[in-house]
C-alpha cells in the first residue's frame, strides 16, 4: 500500500507502527463504510497527515475522522479535503501551542 509509507513519512513510524500495523487500520476504518476502500481512506489520510502530527493527533484518530467523514460524504476524497481543510485552518489559527497533545474531540468542544 503505497499511500501508507506516505502516512508513515509525515507522521513517524513511532506513532503509526509497520506498514502491515497501519494497513489494518485503514481496512479497519473503511470497513463499516459502505463504497469507501481502504486505499480510499489512505490516499484520504495522507492529505491531512502533516497538519495531524503537528496538532499531535494520532495516526487511530486521523483515520477515524476521515472514516467518519466518509460515512457522511460517502466519499473518501471528500472526506480527506474535509478533514485536512478543518486541520490546516486549526494550524494556521494557532492550535498547535494551545492545544497539542490533546484529542480532536476535545479541541473541537473547547
Amino acid at each position: 500500500m503505497a499511500k501508507a509509507a506516505d502516512v508513515m513519512s509525515a507522521m513517524g513510524v513511532k506513532e503509526t507502527g509497520s506498514h502491515e500495523q497501519l494497513a489494518s487500520k485503514f481496512i479497519a476504518a473503511a470497513a463499516p463504510v459502505s463504497g469507501v476502500s481502504a486505499s480510499g481512506i489512505a490516499l484520504a489520510t495522507t492529505r491531512a497527515a502533516a497538519d495531524a502530527k503537528l496538532l499531535g493527533l494520532s495516526d487511530e484518530e486521523l483515520i477515524a475522522a476521515v472514516s467518519a467523514v466518509s460515512s457522511t460524504t460517502g466519499s473518501a476524497e471528500l472526506a480527506g479535503t474535509q478533514v485536512a481543510s478543518l486541520l490546516k485552518s486549526m494550524t494556521e489559527k494557532g492550535f498547535v501551542e494551545e492545544h497539542k497533545g490533546k484529542s480532536l474531540t476535545s479541541m473541537l468542544n473547547e
